[in-house]
């Protein structure tokens, strides 16, 4: 007998199943991105099959493609999982019942389980999983069934990667599957369904237990309860499991937002912590003009063992034009570890908007909580362009709070409001104009409650600024004296102006300092304070340039009289 040979797969096809492959298994991670140019190169081949297999897997729901970002692994988000596994309830149970009502073979069944026990890694085991499922609905007989099962089961194993890396499952799971075969294996068509409907529930339970449980059972079937025909206590709403205190894949999962998809999510701890002194640290050089690591960590641990609770790495005070691309991720990073959650991490990113991205990207995988996006370097913004380059930025990275930094007049608070409108992860504004009656006005117009209102002039404007709407200053003062931010802060938020005033009144003259020159000393002035306490290199890098010497002296006596 002739047997024809297996179509070979076109080049489009198998890039395609090796991305999703590689997706499915975890190896390409929720909104990494996807670069044509790389992939074709991996995979030998043009970049044209390469887009055409990134097009085929976003119509599949795996991968989400945007003029401004390219094409990126899809993020899960709640909405979606909720989608997909509430769709899966309703059908995958019924479709079992049919497979065994036609008494079908499920062989296939049994051996992804064989698989899944010899697997030794989470991807081995995903794989199986996958299988598994499709096994048990595959012979039901239904083809439109069939094929509205196959088209979910894609993103369906996406959510389950997801939540399992951070609840995992394994062997839960591997309970529940020999029992719904075992239940199939026996003829037992009702009570395959009950385990596989039970199954898919519990799972739901674990990574969502911010939800009730699913209600959405199917006609005829109950929720099963009392012992399985071993005699080992059933799973099941009448015998739920105590809830794993790992946190829940749900607090993990990206909530994000693409331009027609909104995911609320709770931004309160983040408004907090801009609500406070927002620190932006230095960046320290060697001897060599390198960036100081060691002494940048000993700095961050100043601040934070000091009091501080929010710190901005590559801010205007850490020269963040002046910092390679490169240095700005070590920066990032060195941040993220010494926080350690003692702090929020709010990272600076800017230039282009392609660029403001892939940094924003970068903080994301760092572990940054959010972005401050510097203002755009540009000598003709428009309110509408304005609006689109953060909203690039936003919906790049959906996980993090974003925050504008503003310092042209021009923009308008209608504009911000706009802004905030369409990407609800815009959760607060860093003003940085000198005129608080504009500040006052532009807060209003954009929504005083709606954002929280970061005086971006540092303690000098602190006090007017805070009288007319802002709840937290930022600060590179605070690298010298942590304890004078932090006394300010306090008096502010006690409503004690006096209070407040005799501290502006201690740094004024540091401030001014700073302030010379068109704020040329703004960096400079701080970094000669941190190296009379010998805290690191007085060193600064083009176009700022080192104090002379009396100043020198002057800052080294203000110093002092703080007792630092």
């Amino acid at each position: 007998m002739d047997i024809a040979p297996s179509p070979i797969p076109s080049r489009t096809q198998y890039v395609q199943e090796a991305v999703k492959h590689a997706i499915l298994t975890g190896r390409l991670r929720p909104g990494q991105a996807l670069v044509e140019a790389e992939l074709a190169a991996q995979f030998g081949v043009s970049k044209t099959p390469v887009r055409e297999a990134l097009k085929t897997l976003a119509g599949r729901g795996l991968v989400v493609m945007s003029e401004y970002k390219g094409a990126t692994v899809r993020t899960v988000d709640t909405a979606m999982a909720h989608a997909v596994y509430d769709v899966r309830l309703l059908l995958e149970p019924e479709a079992l019942r049919r497979t065994v009502t036609a008494r079908a073979g499920l062989e296939a069944a049994g051996a992804a389980l064989e698989r899944s026990d010899a697997a030794d890694d989470p991807a081995g085991r995903s794989l199986a999983n996958r299988d598994f499922h499709r096994a048990l609905y595959l012979p039901c007989g239904n083809p439109l069934l069939t094929r509205m099962l196959d088209e979910l089961r894609d993103q369906a194993a996406l959510v389950s990667a997801v939540a399992w890396q951070a609840v995992p499952s394994w062997e839960q799971e591997a309970l529940e599957h020999r029992e719904i075969l075992a239940r199939a294996l026996d003829g037992d068509a009702d009570g395959a369904g009950r385990a596989l409907h039970d199954h898919i529930a519990s799972f739901v339970r674990r990574a969502f237990p911010d939800r009730e449980s699913p209600d959405g059972e199917l006609p005829g079937v109950e929720s099963s309860g009392g012992e399985s025909p071993a005699g080992s206590p059933r799973t099941g709403s009448s015998a739920r499991r105590p809830r794993s205190p790992t946190p829940a894949p749900s607090e993990q999962l990206a909530r994000c937002r693409t331009s027609r998809e909104r995911v609320r999510m709770d931004y309160s701890p983040l408004r907090t912590a801009l609500a406070d002194v927002v620190a932006i640290p230095v960046t320290p050089y060697d001897a060599d003009g390198a960036v100081d690591g060691a002494a940048y960590r000993a700095l961050l641990r100043r601040l934070l063992d000091g009091g501080v609770k929010a710190v901005t790495p590559n801010g205007n005070t850490g020269e963040f034009y002046a910092l390679t691309l490169e240095e700005r991720r070590l920066v990032t990073e060195l941040t993220v570890e010494e926080a350690a959650g003692r702090a929020a991490v709010l990272v600076g990113v800017g230039h282009d908007a392609a660029t403001a991205v892939e940094a924003a990207r970068h903080a994301r995988a760092a572990g940054a909580d959010m972005v401050m996006v510097h203002q755009p370097v540009h000598p003709y913004v428009a309110q509408d362009g304005w609006i689109d380059y953060h909203r690039t930025i936003a919906e790049a990275v959906p996980e993090l709070g974003v925050v504008p930094y503003l310092r042209n007049p021009l923009i308008e608070g209608a504009a911000i409001a706009r802004l905030g409108e369409e990407c609800p992860q815009v959760i607060g504004v860093k003003y940085a104009v000198h005129d608080a009656t504009r500040f006052a006005a532009v807060a209003r117009d954009a929504g005083l409650d709606r954002f929280v209102w970061v005086a971006g002039l540092a303690e000098l404007y602190a006090p007017s600024y805070w009288a007319v709407g802002a709840t937290g200053f930022t600060s590179g003062l605070v690298n010298v004296a942590p304890n004078v931010s932090l006394n300010m802060l306090g008096a502010l938020r006690a409503g004690d102006y006096p209070g407040a005033m005799k501290v502006w009144e201690q740094i004024r003259r540091f401030e001014d300092l700073r302030a010379e020159r068109q704020s040329a000393n703004n960096v400079t002035v701080v970094k000669e304070a941190l190296a009379a306490m010998g805290l690191c290199r007085r060193d600064v890098r083009a176009p700022s340039k080192p104090l002379p010497e009396p100043r020198r002296a002057e800052v080294a006596a203000i110093v002092e009289r703080w007792s630092v």
